[in-house]
């Protein structure tokens, strides 16, 4: 008892307190965002926009190469063998790269939305905003390394404010602004400038920071560096790029609906799809919040050697994300129609069946625990990238089927029978790699039960102080 009494002051726990107010803030600012925008933009355009939204996401991944995870595992490490001097040189290494990365990742998608992507594309404004798109793109990957060096060197408060939350308050009050001042729909090609501007701020700011916190720490390395152990960017690379892959892979197997239909359906259904995936976004919260909640734990355990205590830890911070997940379900299977409505507007209602089969695959997601998180960070990454590439291909090639003969309905059902396939064959990876599997135990909820009725029992003095403790 003493020992769970001390686990308040744990860093995960700690940071993971932040972790959940940083990304609450975030989930419901980008709610509030995508409320605003099917309100100040027409039918047609708000379709664009989540297209939009999803080629700058898409860009986001590629362009940063995997430095985004591969950062946490360089900073983590050596920070914890108290080498400063090679942690700073894989920040410095890995903003070279991202920065590459992301230069290229723009110039590519520009000259491919011109010359290939709008024959296929059922959207003609996609290309007058393709600059001011790869924009987004530039800024989303430097502001998403920024976050992730701050979570690397265990500064979560600063990684959740700079990681997305001070970019979507400046955006929110951006459009309030204009809806206040303006009248009538926004000018699509004016929200994206408006995004871009406030992402770009924010890096600014939190780039000034990070340079200030990395001068805090010394110059030198303590003990003697192996030449094999010292950060150069090609060992970078090599580690990041298989990650990038993987994400890739991931990203077709979860995000690739919305192209798949922009190509078969009309920007109506586009739109109506968009607000379920918008809305999905609150259950795909804590998905995210269990990833950045261990991530920094994954490494040091598995560079401690201590991969039992991760699997303990791992199965509560599970727990614990996955009960209001699954809540959400509940709610969305019941008041599903209700909700878009409100949200979104009465014509987004439409939208019911599908946020509901979404929301059922984001939860099927949650239960099996970030066991792709754990193969990325302790060097199992090309088989993460194998795992990925086999379930995307099949999960694209269902889905373009079910576009094409079928409906949104349909195409939301293959993508969730993808995802579940990938999560089993990546359950199964790590056991056979790590001997770990962390997962949702819903036994857990009687252990913690007796734990809290113990604790109120303490607290109103039914028993004494050591009874409770030795219990």
């Amino acid at each position: 008892m003493k020992t769970k009494l001390r686990l308040l002051n744990n860093r995960v726990i700690n940071g993971g307190i932040w972790t959940f107010i940083g990304r609450s803030v975030f989930a419901f600012s980008a709610l509030v965002t995508n409320v605003l925008l099917s309100r100040l933009l027409n039918t047609m355009d708000f379709g664009t926009y989540m297209l939009a939204f999803s080629i700058s996401f898409f860009g986001n991944i590629v362009g940063i190469l995997g430095i985004n995870q591969s950062i946490i595992r360089f900073t983590t490490e050596n920070i914890q063998r108290k080498r400063y001097f090679q942690m700073k040189r894989a920040v410095h290494a890995s903003l070279c790269i991202a920065l590459a990365g992301a230069i290229g990742t723009v110039i590519l998608y520009v000259l491919l939305q011109h010359f290939v992507l709008s024959r296929f594309m059922n959207s003609s404004q996609l290309d007058n905003i393709a600059l001011l798109t790869g924009i987004w793109i530039l800024a989303n990957i430097i502001q998403q390394f920024i976050g992730e060096t701050f979570r690397g060197l265990h500064e979560i408060k600063y990684a959740s404010l700079f990681g997305g939350v001070l970019s979507n308050i400046l955006y929110i009050t951006c459009l309030i602004t204009m809806m206040i001042l303006g009248s009538g729909q926004l000018d699509l090609s004016t929200v994206i400038l408006t995004v871009s501007v406030s992402l770009l701020l924010n890096c600014i700011l939190g780039g000034w920071i990070l340079r200030r916190k990395l001068k805090s720490f010394p110059n030198h390395d303590q003990g003697t560096v192996l030449n094999t152990d010292k950060v150069k960017s090609s060992v970078i690379f090599r580690v990041s790029y298989p990650i990038m892959l993987s994400n890739v892979a991931i990203f077709f197997l979860t995000s690739t609906d919305l192209w798949i239909l922009g190509v078969f359906q009309s920007e109506e259904q586009v739109a109506i799809y968009g607000a379920a995936v918008r809305l999905i976004a609150t259950i795909n919260f804590f998905g995210v919040l269990l990833n950045l909640v261990l991530s920094t734990h994954i490494s040091e355990k598995y560079a401690s050697g201590q991969l039992n205590e991760l699997e303990k830890t791992g199965k509560l911070v599970t727990f614990l994300v996955t009960l209001p997940a699954i809540f959400l379900v509940l709610v969305f299977m019941f008041l599903g129609e209700e909700i878009l409505g409100v949200f979104f507007g009465s014509y987004y209602s439409k939208a019911e069946p599908i946020l509901v089969v979404l929301s059922i695959g984001q939860v099927i997601n949650l239960l099996v625990g970030p066991s792709g998180l754990i193969l990325t960070l302790t060097g199992n990454e090309r088989m993460m990238l194998k795992i990925s590439l086999f379930t995307s291909c099949i999960t694209i090639i269902g889905a373009s089927i079910a576009a094409k003969l079928a409906g949104p309905v349909e195409v939301a059902i293959v993508m969730v029978a993808g995802l579940v396939l990938q999560n089993a064959i990546l359950l199964y990876a790590t056991k056979k790699k790590l001997g770990i599997m962390i997962f949702f135990n819903p036994l857990l909820m009687w252990k913690y039960s007796r734990s809290g009725i113990r604790l109120v029992r303490f607290w109103f003095k039914k028993k004494s102080r050591e009874t409770i403790l030795n219990e």
